[in-house]
């Protein structure tokens, strides 16, 4: 279960489904499709990883500090049903998680 001071996992993906217009313009505008490392900082229950994962040509890092929201992700699919190339990471952005031993694309 995620923080109790968390909205719902309900909640937050249909947020994340209104929200999707808007993101994909932002996405597409950032160049996503050509980064070949992206982190996903703050993913909470990975309502977004997903996407990120199907966008980019590359691998996916979603990292979070509350372990409950990253239990409730679900693994992300393409449309073949095979596993996007995504994982998850527990810690914050302080830069004390081995996340950030790895460089990302910066956009």
């Amino acid at each position: 279960m995620s923080h109790p001071s968390l909205p719902s996992t309900a909640l937050l993906r249909q947020q994340a489904e209104w929200l999707a217009p808007a993101r994909s313009r932002l996405l597409r505008r950032a160049g996503i499709a050509r980064c070949r490392r992206v982190l996903d900082l703050g993913c909470g229950v990975g309502a977004v990883t997903a996407e990120l994962a199907r966008r980019t040509s590359g691998f996916v890092v979603a990292l979070d500090r509350d372990r409950g929201s990253l239990l409730l992700t679900k693994p992300s699919r393409d449309r073949e049903g095979a596993v996007e190339p995504a994982t998850n990471a527990l810690g914050n952005a302080e830069g004390d998680s081995p996340v950030f031993r790895s460089t990302y694309d910066e956009q």
